[in-house]
């Protein structure tokens, strides 16, 4: 709530400038695809474990963090027909719940089935800094260039569920994990390509191809659990991980579509 407050906030301050000699305000949304980086890197290696582990059955696996959402708006500042420059504020998301399922032991009278759920979700703030281009090419048509740098608050949250049991019986074990780190500042450039079209006086439609390169790491924080063994609680608590938390790339491309408003 203080989040989408904050941002709301930002939103109409910048929007009262739109209105104003040479300001434009620009909103636009759409989807994209980032890198993952060292989580991604994790999903990956433990699919390999299972997959490459001695009589089991693979029947199901984790999924890379890969595809997410963004929405933001920029004032652009036109000291020329064709050169302008952007203070903008936004927020993107991702997250996905995916399942390793296995059997181990196929071929013995009592094989083990082992399951492992990952839920990640991560969630940034960017404020950036863009240098726009607009260049005409018809009547009501631009072409529009931005090169620029932000500032990217990341959040980013795990749970992961590990069961392995008979399937005949109730589970030997059940570990639920938390990890809930505080949220970290990254650097990260972007760029972007695309074209607008004049809808009449003082509004136009804008498709662009947005590039990001953003990579936040240093995730710090408790990691709660809860654990159980034949149905019975055995852990009940939270602990500090003495392990590097894997760095997020939110590096990636997407494609958005929105208008801006001008004077």
């Amino acid at each position: 709530m203080k989040k989408a407050s904050l941002i709301l906030g930002l939103c109409l301050a910048l929007a009262g400038f739109a209105f104003s000699s040479g300001f434009s305000l620009k909103l636009s949304g759409g989807a994209q695809h980032l890198m993952g980086g060292g989580y991604n890197r994790i999903v990956q290696g433990k699919n390999d474990l299972y997959r490459g582990t001695p009589g089991t059955l693979v029947s199901s696996e984790l999924e890379n963090l890969s595809l997410g959402w963004s929405f933001g708006e920029e004032l652009i500042y036109n000291f020329t027909d064709r050169l302008g420059v952007g203070l903008g504020i936004g927020y993107f998301a991702a997250s996905n719940t995916s399942r390793l399922a296995m059997i181990y032991g196929v071929s013995s009278p009592y094989p083990l089935n082992i399951a492992n759920r990952f839920s990640p979700s991560v969630s940034a703030i960017p404020v950036t800094l863009d240098l726009h281009y607009f260049l005409p090419i018809g009547d009501g048509w631009k072409l529009h260039f931005s090169t620029g740098l932000g500032l990217y608050y990341t959040i980013f949250d795990l749970e992961t569920h590990y069961t392995v049991g008979y399937s005949s019986s109730a589970d030997l074990t059940d570990e639920l994990y938390g990890f809930t780190p505080h949220g970290v500042t990254a650097f990260g450039l972007q760029g972007s390509f695309g074209i607008e079209i004049a809808l009449g006086s003082g509004i136009s439609l804008c498709f662009d191809v947005l590039g990001r390169m953003v990579k936040a790491a240093g995730f710090e924080g408790p990691v709660s659990v809860k654990s159980s063994v034949g149905g019975r609680p055995v852990t009940h608590g939270s602990y500090t991980p003495k392990f590097p938390i894997p760095s997020i790339d939110l590096g990636g491309v997407g494609a958005l579509v929105g208008i801006r408003i001008h004077h």
